[in-house]
């Protein structure tokens, strides 16, 4: 209890900070994906897998997380559907369980813009340490979660 406490509190400490930089590489590559099938030149199924400790960030960089620690075998589903007048959703399943997204106006379809606003930040996160001594960073490095 005390270790899924703390790692709660890591994980969302300062709106999710730690798991922002920790995911955005991941994040980046599945809004790519989402993209990509919305212009119709990509997979159906894109699979990645990873670990609790990979499940758990995720669900937090994305606001959903429920604090609890990730079950053997957990599975989180990100579902991009297109209605029948050309609109686009994403729907978010965590263990068969439908995800609300805090940016997603409390609606479990998610207006795919309205995702793709919400995870904008994976984009702007820097996940590799200065080599010039500045505090900048490049685009690809650090952590990225698919394995």
């Amino acid at each position: 209890a005390k270790a899924e406490r703390d790692y709660a509190w890591m994980a969302e400490f300062d709106g999710g900070r730690y798991s922002k930089v920790a995911m955005a590489k991941l994040v980046r590559r599945l809004r790519d994906e989402l993209r990509a099938s919305m212009r119709g030149d990509a997979h159906k199924l894109v699979h990645v897998s990873g670990h609790d400790t990979t499940v758990m960030p995720f669900l937090a960089a994305l606001g959903a997380f429920d604090g609890r620690w990730a079950p053997y075998a957990a599975l989180v589903t990100l579902e991009l559907w297109e209605a029948a007048d050309g609109a686009w959703s994403v729907r978010v399943v965590y263990n068969g369980a439908e995800l609300v997204i805090p940016e997603c106006g409390g609606a479990a379809m998610c207006d795919a813009e309205a995702f793709l606003s919400a995870t904008a930040w994976a984009d702007e996160v820097s996940c590799t340490a200065p080599t010039d001594g500045g505090s900048g960073g490049g685009e690809e490095g650090g952590q990225g979660g698919s394995s």
